[in-house]
């Protein structure tokens, strides 16, 4: 995949997310829970990729980034678990960031 192909990613993640919550609204009170991972910049091939086309984003990204760091898979496993186990109940709704900070620095 090629780096313009980004653009084209976060209209389709927020569409799927618009459409599973509204999943929710509507099966609510059968059983089922909508919850959805939001991923910041995460170190994939994709994202080697696009550091190697465009100058600065490796240094863009982590000045932004609390935790001072790109994410890997690794930093799925925990709330994957949590959102698939009975702890995660009455947890619904929820749009949850994995992205060391990055959403809430503005």
């Amino acid at each position: 995949m090629d780096v313009r192909d980004v653009s084209r990613y976060r209209p389709v993640m927020c569409s799927k997310r618009c459409c599973g919550f509204s999943t929710q609204v509507r099966n609510g009170t059968c059983c089922i829970q909508v919850n959805a991972i939001l991923p910041g910049w995460i170190d994939t091939e994709l994202t080697r990729k696009a550091r190697e086309q465009v100058l600065g984003l490796y240094e863009r990204v982590l000045a932004r980034t609390p935790a001072q760091r790109w994410g890997n898979a690794d930093d799925f496993a925990g709330i994957a678990v949590f959102l698939a186990a009975p702890a995660s109940n009455f947890v619904t709704g929820r749009a949850i960031p994995i992205d060391g900070g990055y959403s809430i620095m503005g």
